[in-house]
């Protein structure tokens, strides 16, 4: 993946946008950044929050909960091409972590 540091990348989910992605460092496959979340997404980052929580055993989350189907992510990078990427790792800090599919 080519874009420039400086260049913001859309997080999207379903097809929505969610999220703007600032890019930081990549050691490919993995790319790193910093997530400003749209406001309307608070009960999708909190869902997404648990799963870099160590101590949550996620005994209430099926795995057929379409957020964590990797078809419904991709980003969108400044010349407007979509790429697919798997599930991505959100923490605290609003570091965000992503592979290409």
């Amino acid at each position: 993946m080519v874009y420039e540091k400086e260049d913001l990348l859309k997080l999207l989910y379903r097809g929505d946008a969610v999220g703007v992605i600032k890019p930081g460092v990549d050691d490919p496959p993995w790319f790193f950044g910093e997530v400003t979340f749209e406001p309307d997404t608070t009960e999708l980052q909190l869902f997404l929050l648990r799963f870099t929580d160590e101590d949550d055993a996620h005994e209430d989350i099926s795995v057929s909960d379409e957020r964590l189907n990797h078809e419904n992510w991709c980003i969108v990078d400044a010349t407007g091409r979509k790429i697919g990427i798997f599930l991505p790792a959100f923490y605290e800090n609003n570091d965000i972590y992503w592979r290409l599919r």
